[in-house]
């Protein structure tokens, strides 16, 4: 993936062991309990990362709680899931606008708080917006099926 702020990024799989200590202790204090789905090693050039997403089934539809710990234990973003109807208005709306949401997450930073959407066309794409409660976009991006031809 290429991230505008950070360059080029990938994202590894871990196993639960592969943490660092201050990592397992934060992501025990932000995301508690829960099933692990994922656990991802983020490599970017200005530090490496650690992306933590776990599963809640024993709550209605299907609850996920997402943070990204720097290897000292820094909390750098946490999101929860929300349902579409919990949206501003003019968040909602400009959502919609855009097809149906696959996925919605709130999002906290330690400088702002928004929205993440991701869509899907049915053919392997991905698209992820992100905007604040006025419906202003922060971010887009798209993520390719690994049979995309892409010339760089």
């Amino acid at each position: 993936m290429i991230d505008a702020d950070k360059g080029l990024v990938w994202i590894i799989a871990i196993e639960p062991d592969a943490l660092p200590p201050a990592v397992r202790r934060a992501s025990q204090a932000v995301l508690q309990e829960g099933e692990y789905r994922f656990i991802g090693r983020i490599h970017a050039a200005s530090e490496t990362t650690f992306l933590l997403e776990k599963q809640y089934p024993l709550l209605p539809g299907e609850h996920l709680r997402t943070a990204i710990i720097a290897a000292d234990g820094r909390i750098i973003s946490r999101s929860h899931s929300i349902p579409l109807a919990d949206l501003p208005v003019a968040a909602r709306s400009e959502l919609q606008n855009r097809g149906k949401v696959q996925s919605l997450e709130f999002v906290e930073e330690s400088d702002a708080n928004y929205f993440r959407a991701k869509f899907a066309d049915g053919q392997g794409n991905e698209q992820t917006i992100e905007i604040d409660a006025a419906g202003r976009m922060r971010r887009m991006f798209r993520i390719l099926p690994m049979t995309a031809n892409l010339a760089i």
